[in-house]
């Protein structure tokens, strides 16, 4: 549980109260020292979300409050049009606000070519910022994303017309900060499996674009020729759409009997499945944080992530689980990985799971908790009356 602090009320927002958005929240609320009171909308629909949240949030919390409720600190995703909110909701237009941002409009990568709405829409972003102008404290899950998104922040203002506001850029990131999700995994990690059995690779993922799909299905090419009677297998896991990249099927094809897990586990079958992977790989091309190459290290999983994103950060750049991003090195450094393994009587694998498990303890809610409890409270106290905007 949390410290031994104030015990807030906390009017926790989320517009798009789904995946991970859903899961870091609810895990927070259930353990914080605070009283949180959630006002959601379903995990679909995120431009309409962004759209239609404020004036629907605003007819929630004027039911809740002509009831009695009232509140000492406004927690909501950035896909709430904040200061939207605070106009249309005179009972929470002087209650501080944090805007946490999951991921951001401004910095999501485009669609690929052949896929529908190519083309980001500018408003979304625009939003984003303006709700940012409008909060108390931004923060960010990882140091990666808060760098990504205020390095681009003045670039995309500057496209407009005239009145840019590029005053504010400074002003909104001295109420900044970075402020990881805690990670919920129930066991400790596995140890002592058997070595003889095949070694298991596992990618999990949405099967989309930006998870870069087409490199790992390369690089297990790459890796199947080099090695062609090595005894592995690989797990290709993830949430899957109607509209998904070719490559899942051609690469389902050509790796035959190879192929493990394919597609959407249920949640225990996910992290059984973790605890018997041996090497967890991303390929992505756009993480803001990485939840599941945290999940997979406090099951064992030895990681190797490609050195770019927010993947150094979660293995504080120790080189011995990163990779130069590209099908090639990701080939190269499994079949490292391989070569070590073949060598090794099984002790390795075993102290490996223990470091990996160690690295990412700080991640977990015990170690979590506490400090968001902590960052809610320091804007509770500084923030009772709205900043004067400047502009």
């Amino acid at each position: 549980m949390g410290g031994t602090g104030a015990r807030l009320r906390v009017l926790a927002i989320e517009p798009f109260y789904g995946g991970s958005h859903r899961q870091f929240l609810d895990q927070w609320a259930s353990r914080s020292r605070h009283q949180f009171e959630l006002v959601t909308f379903p995990g679909r629909h995120w431009k309409w979300r962004m759209r239609h949240s404020a004036m629907s949030a605003a007819r929630r919390i004027a039911r809740l409050a002509s009831e009695g409720a009232a509140w000492d600190v406004v927690f909501a995703s950035s896909m709430l049009p904040l200061a939207e909110l605070r106009g249309l909701s005179p009972e929470i237009a002087r209650v501080p606000g944090v805007l946490y941002f999951h991921e951001n409009q401004l910095t999501y990568p485009k669609r690929g070519p052949g896929i529908k709405d190519p083309y980001r829409d500018a408003h979304y972003a625009y939003t984003e910022f303006v709700s940012a102008c409008a909060a108390d404290a931004l923060w960010f899950n990882s140091r990666f994303h808060h760098d990504d998104w205020f390095a681009a922040l003045p670039v995309f203002l500057r496209r407009f017309p005239d009145y840019p506001e590029l005053d504010q850029v400074a002003e909104i990131q001295g109420r900044a900060s970075v402020q990881w999700p805690g990670v919920e995994q129930d066991k400790a990690g596995r140890m002592g499996l058997d070595v003889d059995r095949p070694r298991t690779i596992t990618w999990a993922a949405r099967w989309e674009h930006d998870k870069n799909p087409e490199c790992l299905f390369e690089a297990l090419r790459l890796l199947a020729d080099a090695e062609p009677c090595s005894n592995w297998r690989v797990n290709v896991l993830g949430e899957r759409f109607r509209e998904e990249p070719a490559c899942f099927e051609r690469g389902a094809r050509d790796l035959g009997d190879r192929l493990g897990e394919w597609g959407f586990l249920s949640r225990a079958r996910y992290l059984e499945t973790l605890e018997q992977s041996d090497v967890f790989v991303s390929t992505a091309d756009h993480e803001f944080f990485g939840l599941s190459v945290v999940e997979a290290m406090l099951a064992g999983a030895r990681p190797l992530l490609p050195r770019r994103l927010s993947y150094p950060e979660l293995v504080d750049s120790n080189e011995r689980y990163l990779y130069d991003g590209t099908a090639a090195g990701l080939a190269r450094a499994l079949r490292r990985l391989f070569d070590e393994a073949r060598c090794s009587s099984g002790s390795q694998d075993e102290r490996t799971a223990q470091e990996v498990i160690a690295l990412a303890q700080r991640f977990r809610w015990s170690q979590r908790v506490g400090t968001l409890d902590d960052a809610l409270e320091r804007v509770a106290r500084s923030s009772s009356t709205p900043r004067q905007r400047t502009g």
